[in-house]
């Protein structure tokens, strides 16, 4: 009898065990996605911002492409290869 409750001491120590361990790596993988999902949602939003600031230099360029038409002071043709634009864009315009 006492060695079946020694083993059984034993059977329980090593779940015991196992049971901290597997609680252990499942808390440190939770931590390892939420870091990955935070490094995901600021490369998101890096992404956005370079978006954003890519979109406002277009918006710049054909503002400055808009008054040098309206000045005539070039052809679309000039215009064009100075903004390195496609033609059609700034006959567009």
């Amino acid at each position: 009898m006492a060695y079946n409750a020694s083993i059984q001491a034993k059977w329980d120590w090593e779940n015991a065990v196992a049971y901290a361990v597997d609680a252990a790596v499942e808390k440190a993988l939770e931590k390892e996605r939420a870091k990955n999902e935070e490094e995901r949602v600021e490369a998101a939003k890096l992404l956005e911002k370079e978006r954003e600031k890519t979109e406002a230099e277009r918006a710049e360029k054909l503002d400055a492409v808009r008054t040098i038409k309206e000045m005539a002071m070039l052809t679309n043709e000039q215009i064009a290869e100075k903004f390195n634009l496609p033609l059609t864009i700034v006959e567009g315009l």
